[in-house]
């Protein structure tokens, strides 16, 4: 079995609320309300590319909701994780 397959078994929607997730000196958060795609074990899945700026790193919530992250996870999960940053709360 492959990373990519591995992560992909693993791979889950987990509903939050209230959730918050600080930035690297604890001065700032944001609050998580919604659904997003969780790897046990590694955190929530974020991509590189839309955090590369932001001070906190947000995960990934695609505009389509809980409709596009079943959507996901119907299809396999993802074609490798090679721009995918865990982020744990």
């Amino acid at each position: 079995m492959t990373k990519t397959e591995f992560l992909n078994s693993q791979l889950q929607i987990v509903k939050l609320n209230g959730v918050k997730l600080f930035n690297s000196t604890k001065t700032k958060y944001i609050k998580l309300d919604g659904n997003f795609l969780k790897v046990d074990g590694f955190g929530l899945v974020s991509f590189t590319e839309d955090n590369e700026k932001r001070e906190i790193p947000q995960p990934y919530n695609p505009v389509g909701g809980i409709s596009a992250l079943k959507s996901i996870l119907k299809g396999g999960g993802f074609t490798n994780y090679s721009n995918v940053k865990f982020i744990k709360y």
